[in-house]
């Protein structure tokens, strides 16, 4: 499910939102907002900011849904699950859904389940 949009409001910004690594849009036509067309912005937030205060461009913001790490990146990484760092031991295909089991533990994940875990080359207590 993707984060929902929201119009940004010069008087309730987002605290991280310089850093928060926001996706922005812009409309900067006069249609209704059924009929907004909204383009993706490429501008710094400085500089988006500064063109919402001239007030002609209406902006929207969410923060993007965590990107699902590729086979190679799942493969060759070390995982953070719990307290621990784990490395993947095997994969298996079945019924067109990759497993994966890791180290010390019995039952195998989906590709899905790696998505907000954090990795590494090198586990941090090795």
């Amino acid at each position: 499910m993707m984060n929902k949009w929201k119009e940004l409001e010069i008087d309730n910004l987002p605290p991280d939102i310089l850093t928060g690594g926001y996706e922005f849009a812009y409309d900067n036509s006069s249609e209704s907002e059924t009929n907004r067309r909204w383009l993706e912005t490429k501008l710094s937030v400085g500089s988006m900011i500064e063109r919402f205060c001239e007030g002609d461009i209406i902006y929207r913001y969410r923060k993007p849904e965590p990107k699902q790490p590729s086979h190679e990146e799942i493969m060759s990484k070390w995982w953070e699950s719990g307290q621990s760092w784990k490395r993947v031991l095997k994969y298996s295909i079945e019924d067109m859904q990759s497993w994966y089991t890791l180290i010390g533990e019995r039952s195998p994940v989906s590709a899905e389940w790696f998505t907000d875990l954090q990795s590494a080359d090198i586990p941090p207590e090795a």
